[in-house]
């Protein structure tokens, strides 16, 4: 798999967590809403892969493949955990995480 290859949303998501696993980050996939049996989960428009890095500040992926696009319930969870000092960014690709979160441009 190289680095640009177009994924589903679910290869996506199984290679950001290999790649931020590599990179030290402790990380998971994240389901957010309501489940069949009506759980609650996590809250709605959190980020599909969450977690935290060596330094223990915390990190959210949110996948997107194709032409989806974050809904209004993700972008408001991403600003208020931006405003906190968390990080936060939506990925389209490994690129993507490669850049944004191991390479170091996403900021608190």
């Amino acid at each position: 798999m190289t680095a640009n290859q177009l994924l589903t949303a679910a290869q996506l998501t199984a290679a950001v967590i290999e790649t931020l696993t590599l990179h030290g980050y402790t990380v998971w996939r994240n389901n957010a809403g309501r489940s069949q049996n009506n759980v609650r989960l996590s809250p709605s428009g959190t980020p599909d892969v969450i977690g935290y890095d060596r330094e223990g500040r915390f990190v959210g992926v949110e996948i997107k493949a194709g032409r989806d696009k974050p809904r209004e319930s993700q972008i408001e969870w991403m600003a208020k955990a931006q405003q906190a000092g968390c990080r936060v960014c939506v990925v389209r690709s490994i690129r993507d995480v490669e850049s944004q979160v191991v390479g170091g441009e996403l900021k608190p």
